[in-house]
C-alpha cells in the first residue's frame, strides 16, 4: 500500500503542477493578446495620420517641386495640354546637299591614261550630281518665320524644306548658321495658323524637374518623349566650342536634332542637339543647348548675320582635386589656364599659364562650362576684370574682350605651352 499511495501521491503534484503550467501559459497568453492589440491599434492610428496628409497642400508635404504637385491636382492632363499646344510650332526639316561629280570609265583605270590625265581623274566622264539628304527637326520661334536648329541639320546645305504639322512644305533661306554653338536660324512664309513658341529662362531650372521632348526622330514628325533634368552646365563633353548643355534623359534619337524641350509652363528652354550612345540609339543621355545662349545666338543671327562674340584667346579647364591639393586651395571652384593664344587678349593682358580665375566681372566662377557661357554671352570689346590666384596671391586682371577669329579653330597651333611663371 506504501508503493501504491507513493505513486498516488507523486501523481496529484503533477496534477497540480500542471494545473499551475497551464494558468501561466493563459497568463502569458492574455498579455500577449493585450500587447498586439496595442500595436494594432498605433498602427492603424499611425495609418489614418498619413491618409489625412494625402489630400494636403504640397507644402505641408515638404516636397521638391511644389508647383508640379499643384499643377496634376488640379489639371490632370498637365502633358497632354502642353504637348497639343506646343507640337504644332516643331517642324520637320529636310535638307538636301548636291553632289556634283564625273562618271568614271573603266578605261582610265589603265596606267596609260593616269599617265598623261592623273590618278583618278576623268576629263571625258558624264557629269553626273547625287542628292544627299539629312533630316531633323526645327523651333519656330518668331511670327516672321524664323526656326530655330542645330547648325549640323542644314549646314553646306543646297536646298532646305520646312514640313509643318499639317503636312505642308515650305523652301526655307538661312538666316544664319553659328557652328561654335551648333545652332541655326532658318525662316520660311509663316501661316497664320501656326505661332512660336514662348522661350523660358533656363537658368531657372532644377535638377530633377520634368520636361517633354518634341522633334521629328527619323522622320516621325510631332513625337513627344517625357524626362527629367539629369544636369546643369554640363560642358567638355567635345561636341563644340562653348558647352553649358542641359543634360535630360527624355528620349532623344537621330533626326530630334533641332527640336524641342520644353518646361512644365510650355516654354522652350532648350533645343535638343546631341546624344550620348554606344550603339547610336537612345540610351538615357541626351543634351540641348540652353535657351538663354540659344536666345543671344538667334538676336545675333537676326541683326548681323553671324554672332560677333567676345573672345580671350586661351585654353582653360576645371580645376580637379588633385589640382586643388597641388596648388594648395580650398575650394575646387574656378577654372586654371592652361595656354594662351600668342599675341591674344589674355596674353596681352598678362595672364600667365598656371593662373587660377576664381571671378568674372566680381561673379564667381564655379567651372569651366561657366566661364564659357559668360564668354559667350559677353559683347565684342567689353573690358572685363578677372580675379586670379598665382602662386598663392590675389591679383587682378582687365583684358578686353577682342572679335572672335574667323580662323579661330586653324589658330590652335599658335598655342604655347609654358610651367607657371613667378611674378618678379
Amino acid at each position: 500500500m506504501a508503493v501504491y499511495y507513493s505513486h498516488r501521491n507523486q501523481a496529484r503534484t503533477y496534477s497540480v503542477l500542471l494545473a499551475q503550467g497551464v494558468a501561466m501559459k493563459n497568463i502569458l497568453l492574455v498579455i500577449s493578446t493585450i500587447i498586439i492589440t496595442l500595436f494594432a491599434h498605433q498602427t492603424y492610428l499611425h495609418s489614418k495620420t498619413n491618409d489625412s496628409n494625402l489630400g494636403q497642400p504640397v507644402a505641408q508635404q515638404n516636397t521638391i517641386n511644389p508647383l508640379l504637385s499643384q499643377y496634376i491636382a488640379t489639371k490632370p492632363n498637365l502633358f497632354s495640354e502642353i504637348a497639343e499646344n506646343s507640337v504644332n510650332s516643331i517642324v520637320n526639316i529636310a535638307s538636301t546637299k548636291i553632289i556634283r561629280y564625273r562618271n568614271r570609265s573603266p578605261f582610265f583605270n589603265d596606267p596609260f591614261f593616269e599617265h598623261f590625265f592623273g590618278r583618278g581623274q576623268n576629263p571625258f566622264g558624264v557629269p553626273q550630281e547625287r542628292r544627299q539628304q539629312s533630316l531633323g527637326s526645327g523651333v519656330i520661334v518668331s511670327a516672321e518665320g524664323h526656326i530655330l536648329t542645330n547648325n549640323h541639320v542644314v549646314a553646306n546645305s543646297d536646298e532646305i524644306t520646312v514640313r509643318l504639322t499639317d503636312q505642308s512644305e515650305h523652301k526655307a533661306s538661312v538666316v544664319g548658321t553659328d557652328p561654335h554653338t551648333d545652332l541655326a536660324l532658318i525662316k520660311i512664309k509663316l501661316p497664320e495658323n501656326f505661332k512660336p513658341l514662348p522661350l523660358g529662362n533656363s537658368d531657372n531650372l532644377r535638377l530633377a524637374e520634368t520636361v517633354l521632348a518634341i522633334g521629328s526622330p527619323f522622320g516621325l514628325g510631332g513625337t513627344v518623349t517625357m524626362g527629367i533634368v539629369s544636369a546643369k552646365g554640363r560642358a567638355n563633353v567635345g561636341i563644340v566650342d562653348y558647352e553649358d548643355f542641359i543634360q535630360t534623359d527624355a528620349a532623344i534619337n537621330p533626326g530630334n536634332s533641332g527640336g524641342a524641350l520644353l518646361n512644365l509652363n510650355g516654354e522652350l528652354i532648350g533645343i535638343n542637339t546631341a546624344i550620348y550612345s554606344k550603339s547610336g540609339g537612345y540610351q538615357g543621355i541626351g543634351f540641348a543647348i540652353p535657351i538663354n545662349m540659344a536666345k543671344y545666338v538667334m538676336e545675333q543671327l537676326i541683326k548681323h548675320g553671324k554672332v560677333e562674340r567676345g573672345w580671350l584667346g586661351l585654353h582653360y579647364q576645371d580645376i580637379t582635386a588633385d589640382i586643388a591639393k597641388a596648388l594648395k586651395l580650398e575650394k575646387s571652384s574656378g577654372v586654371i589656364v592652361r595656354a594662351l593664344f600668342e599675341n591674344g587678349p589674355a596674353a596681352k593682358a598678362g595672364f600667365n599659364p598656371g593662373d587660377v580665375i576664381v571671378k568674372y566681372n566680381n561673379k564667381t566662377l564655379k567651372n569651366s562650362g561657366h566661364l564659357s557661357k559668360l564668354l559667350s554671352e559677353t559683347p565684342v570689346n567689353s573690358s572685363i576684370k578677372f580675379d586670379i590666384l598665382r602662386d598663392g596671391k590675389n591679383k587682378t586682371i582687365s583684358s578686353k574682350l577682342m572679335p572672335l577669329p574667323e580662323s579661330y579653330k586653324d589658330q590652335r597651333q599658335n598655342l604655347y605651352q609654358q610651367g607657371p611663371r613667378r611674378s618678379r
